[in-house]
């Protein structure tokens, strides 16, 4: 008779939220998974056994880390970084609109990275 058993590691999701992801280099969404070993009998999982640890998976990009990174704080930006001329501006907002972008949901997306006044503006220009 033949018998087939062995081990696999499976994971299990915990719960979910916002990081800011190495990888990317930006905030985005999480899940955290657990990954615990378990005992195949004719490659089926039958017997859970050990719990081997915690793990963040980003949603986005699909790259896992430690647990200990929700911990850490996303780097500040440099005094240059993330500052967009009234060009670049100007140009994000044309595209936007031949993509079929309303202006206002335009505005609610550029305003949380870039002043209100100034995306008013570039929206005006256009």
């Amino acid at each position: 008779m033949l018998l087939l058993f062995g081990l696999t590691t499976r994971t299990k999701t915990l719960g979910s939220g916002t990081f800011h992801c190495q990888n990317e280099r930006g905030d985005r969404n999480y899940v955290l998974l657990e990954a615990r070993r378990w005992f195949t009998l004719f490659f089926i999982p039958v017997i859970p056994l050990k719990v081997l640890g915690e793990l963040v998976q980003c949603s986005s990009c699909g790259v896992q880390y430690d647990s200990g990174v929700l911990e850490q704080a996303a780097p500040p930006l440099a005094s240059n970084e993330g500052e967009v001329t009234s060009d670049e501006l100007e140009a994000i907002v044309r595209v936007g609109t031949e993509l079929g972008m309303l202006p206002a949901r335009l505005r609610t997306i550029l305003v949380e990275k870039i002043p209100a006044d100034v995306v008013d503006e570039a929206i005006r220009r256009i």
